[in-house]
This record gives structure tokens, C-alpha cells and sequence, in this order.
């Protein structure tokens, strides 16, 4: 799912935690994909289909909104609309609906020179063009991975994301009944180009574990990944040698 277009275009991709989640993953999907102009991976499996749990069915009313911020005027100084301009902000293009008077244009799946919609098979123009896609994926905002430490002094966490929450949540359970400081971190949201976690990845370095409690994702040390989950040696906050990564 991580490489589901082609290599050089990545994509958002959403993995629902549990069965319930899957609606609020999937709504979140298509937010994401109306208001960003791009295609959103959920990514479930068998796990999750086969399962089942207690689910309130929402008011479709109390459901947040979702704007797709359509054009309605035209973005040029000679009054025209142009389909290939995009926010300096977001990088988001604009979406205007066929046959609005005066938003006439036209589109297409080759890859054209930047800003112009014209055709373009030029060197320089691709990798312009292949850092922008790039770029606005992830200028998408996504939330940060959850920490869940109770303790509040664990040296080992185990990372995950999508249905290893079940998983992963029963097996940190079970150390934490026999006395063993260890947290949890989920990540709901994907769409990195080199596995990073939201919020941006870093190696383990020093003084890296966040507070008890703590939501942040960009101070989390990613060290090994194996089947969706990651075990992290965290920096030692005791008597251990400074750097050394070992806790007495």
C-alpha cells in the first residue's frame, strides 16, 4: 500500500485499528482525498473484516464537514482558470465543477510542465514535478502517534500501526501484569516516503523518550520494524552510561 501508485507518486494511507475504527478511517480517507486532491489508500485486513465489535452508529449530523473547497472564480491575472496552479501553502491544486461558466478547462494523466498543463517530457520538469508530489503529500497534516506509558518510566516501547493495535495491546498487557515498565505507540496514519512515523522520524538519540502521557511523535526513536511492528530501545533516564543506550 505504501508504493500503490508508481514509485516516484506516494500516497496517504489509512489503517484502521480495529473494526469500529474502520468508519472513522474511512471517513477521515475521504476527507483527506476530497480536500487534498489525491488518492487515499485504507489499508484493513483479514484480521479486521473477520472480526467484530460493539459500535454506536453515529448521528449523521454531529459528523464534521467536509469542504472541498471547489473554485468558483477564476486564479489569473487574465481572468482565466488554471487547474494546475496550486496553494503556496498546502500545494493542494484547485477543483472546479464541470461546466461552471467561465472554469472551463482541461485535464489530463500525462505528466505536464508545472504550473502550465501543458504535455511535457522534459528531465528537469519530471524531477520537478516528482519532488512537488512528493512535497504535497506531506504537507498533509496527520495526527501524531499515541504514547501510552502508564508508568510513566519505561525503557522499552513497542510501535505499531493499523489492526497491530489489538495485537500489540494484549501482548503489553500481559508484560505490564508481571511488572514490567513497557509503553505503547500507535500510528494511525501513513504516508511517508521512507517509513517514517508522523511527525517526523529520527534515530535514537539522546533524551528522545517523551513525557508520561505525552502525544508527541517527532521525539519518537524508530530503531527496527518487522511486520508492521517495531520494538525501541529507549535512551536510559537512570545511572547507565550516558549514551549507551543500556539502563541498569
Amino acid at each position: 500500500a505504501m508504493w500503490g501508485r508508481n514509485g516516484e507518486s506516494p500516497v496517504p494511507v489509512i489503517a484502521p485499528s480495529s473494526p469500529a475504527d474502520c468508519f472513522s478511517a474511512a471517513f477521515e480517507a475521504c476527507r483527506i482525498a476530497l480536500t487534498h486532491r489525491t488518492p487515499v489508500i485504507m489499508l484493513s485486513d483479514a484480521y479486521l473484516a473477520n472480526g467484530s465489535e460493539p459500535w454506536l452508529v453515529p448521528d449523521a449530523g454531529s459528523l464534521p464537514t467536509i469542504d472541498p473547497g471547489f473554485a468558483t472564480e477564476a486564479n489569473t491575472e487574465q481572468g482565466t482558470f488554471a487547474p494546475y496552479h496550486r496553494d503556496p501553502l498546502t500545494l493542494d491544486r484547485p477543483w472546479a465543477i464541470p461546466g461552471t461558466p467561465g472554469l472551463e478547462h482541461r485535464i489530463g494523466g500525462l505528466e505536464k510542465s508545472n504550473g502550465l498543463g501543458t504535455i511535457s517530457y522534459d528531465g528537469d520538469n519530471h524531477d520537478t514535478m516528482v519532488k512537488l508530489r512528493a512535497e504535497h503529500i506531506a504537507r498533509i497534516a496527520v495526527p501524531d502517534a499515541t504514547w501510552d506509558d502508564p508508568s510513566g518510566v519505561a525503557k522499552l516501547a513497542v510501535l505499531g500501526w493499523g489492526s497491530t493495535w489489538g495485537a500489540i495491546t494484549a501482548a503489553v498487557r500481559r508484560v505490564r501484569e508481571l511488572g514490567v515498565p513497557i509503553a505503547q505507540i500507535h500510528v494511525p496514519v501513513r504516508h511517508d516516503r521512507a517509513g517514517e512515523i508522523p511527525g517526523g522520524r529520527q534515530e535514537l538519540v539522546e533524551n528522545a523518550r517523551p513525557a508520561a502521557g505525552s502525544q508527541r511523535a517527532d521525539r519518537i526513536p524508530a530503531v527496527t520494524s518487522r511486520g508492521g511492528a517495531a520494538c525501541l530501545k529507549l535512551p536510559c533516564t537512570g545511572s547507565g552510561s550516558a549514551g549507551s543506550g543500556r539502563c541498569p
